[in-house]
């Protein structure tokens, strides 16, 4: 709806706002793919604490993202400035061994990181779709905060076993800082942990239930809402013996 002009300068508002986070935690931008940024930690130079850095960059682009949203409802006359203050993003992080370096024609080449832990964040960007999140992690990330000083709130979403993986893997939200949460929140996050392992072990009645509790509390929680979904079918329609919790995700 936006000319190519106030296109160009809505990306350009949105990518510098959202660079300043990335570089504010260390982080080195690889590159601009449309509207998508990618950007790597502890290259080229090494970073004890790139994990805590890439969450912290996650959460501090949804505030930025909220002061974006501030001045773009400010400007008189700004076009369609209803659609623009809901703009929103979802990242993805995955930790793990990459090769980093120069990648390219001998002509021009890109510094970027190659390998199956590139993949696998990619694939954790698209997957807050399916869950109503903004930011998801791997194993590997959550690991790698939590074996120390953890600053942040984490929830367990699920096992899964994204497209062209044969090896599943746990998934975690960042919720958010510790130190900003509410007691609400906290309650909330509990119901849906309960809720969780009683699905997985299937006694789907009291896990609906827990879920339920979570809504009560937090209407719009899209993982407590997707649980809840889960309960009902397989309560109407009970699986198998071979049934398992993992969920296989089919699409990027």
């Amino acid at each position: 709806k936006l000319s190519p002009e106030d296109t160009v300068a809505l990306l350009n508002d949105y990518l510098t706002a959202m660079t300043e986070v990335v570089f504010s935690y260390h982080g080195t931008l690889d590159k601009y793919q449309g509207d998508a940024i990618m950007a790597l930690y502890s290259a080229p130079l090494d970073d004890p604490h790139h994990a805590v850095n890439a969450c912290s960059t996650a959460l501090g682009m949804r505030m930025a993202l909220v002061a974006l949203h501030e001045k773009w409802n400010s400007i008189p006359q700004l076009p369609i400035k209803d659609e623009l203050i809901q703009l929103d993003f979802r990242v993805g992080i995955s930790t793990g061994p990459a090769v980093v370096g120069n990648v390219g024609s001998e002509k021009r080449f890109d510094y970027t990181a190659i390998g199956d832990i590139v993949n696998l964040g990619s694939r954790l960007e698209s997957i807050n779709r399916k869950y109503g999140t903004r930011v998801i992690v791997d194993k590997g990330t959550f690991t790698s905060v939590t074996e120390n000083h953890n600053p942040f709130i984490f929830r367990k979403l699920d096992t899964v076993r994204v497209k062209g993986k044969e090896k599943e893997t746990e998934i975690f939200e960042v919720v958010g800082f510790a130190e900003n949460a509410t007691a609400e929140t906290k309650v909330m996050l509990d119901d849906f942990e309960n809720g969780r392992i009683l699905y997985t072990q299937r006694n789907f009645i009291e896990a609906k239930q827990y879920f339920e509790a979570a809504l009560a509390r937090v209407k719009s929680d899209g993982p407590s809402q997707i649980y809840r979904t889960r309960c009902i079918f397989y309560l109407r329609k009970p699986p198998g013996r071979e049934w398992s919790s993992v969920v296989n995700l089919e699409e990027k």
